[in-house]
Parts: C-alpha cells; structure tokens; sequence
C-alpha cells in the first residue's frame, strides 16, 4: 500500500495542473484498499466526495472507466455501498456528458443494476421504453 501512496504523490507532484484529489487518484488507478479507508472512515474527515477535476469527472466516474488494474468491480461496489451514507452523486456526468454507469460494459452495469437497483431506477425508466420500441415496434 505504500508504493500506491508514492505513486499517488508523484502523480500530482509531476502535473502541476493535476486538479485530482487523493480520492479521484485511488479511483482512477483501482487502488482498493484505500478507497475502503477514504469511503469509510470519512465521518473522520470533511472529503467532498463530489469534487470535480478540470474534465468534470468525479471519483465515482474514474473508479468507473476501464484499465489494466483487476479491482474495478469491487471498488465500484465500494462507492455504491457507501454512497449514501457519503452523500455520493453517483449520476453525475462529467464535461463529455457521461456518468460513471456511461463508462462501464454492459455486463457489468447488468450486475450492478441487479445488486444495487436503487441507483438504476430513472436509468429504467429511461432505457426500458426505449428497448421495448425497438423490440415491439408495431405495438407503439
């Protein structure tokens, strides 16, 4: 763990326009044993989960887009667990008009909308009408 808190640190230190909070770096890069400690032992700390870097993007979005790291299941799940109690936007989109949910394969947003559906609800609403037209277009 202490080698992905040096490459956090080095992360910003060589971008003096970074604009990612330690939050936002630990999503990005999937480091799962420290989005555990950040999401829940927030009560500790004022972290504004909601912060936005210069594209928009929140640590919910980044722990969402895809890369070479194994644990981004698990630490979606990690933010879905803990995004009430943490006041999480977990709908919102970044400056490209994307959610989190937007960046994620289709199989995994099945799996999450089945484990975590309260967060899928306008998603439904949205989504299911439209495949119902385009399966049953004589029915409209």
């Amino acid at each position: 763990m202490d080698d992905q808190i040096d490459n956090m640190i080095d992360e910003c230190a060589t971008d003096e326009f970074c604009g990612k909070t330690a939050l936002m770096i630990a999503a990005e890069h999937k480091y799962y044993e420290i989005l555990m400690i950040l999401l829940t032992k927030s009560q500790d700390t004022n972290l504004d989960f909601n912060i936005r870097c210069q594209e928009g993007k929140t640590a919910f979005i980044y722990a969402c887009i895809p890369n070479e790291n194994e644990s981004q299941e698990e630490s979606i799940r990690l933010f879905l667990e803990h995004a009430e109690e943490n006041e999480i936007d977990i709908k919102a989109k970044d400056k490209a008009d994307k959610s989190g949910f937007d960046y994620l394969s289709s199989e995994l947003l099945n799996q999450l909308a089945n484990e975590f559906p309260q967060f899928f609800q306008d998603w439904f609403q949205t989504i299911l009408p439209f495949q119902n037209a385009l399966l049953h277009p004589l029915d409209m």
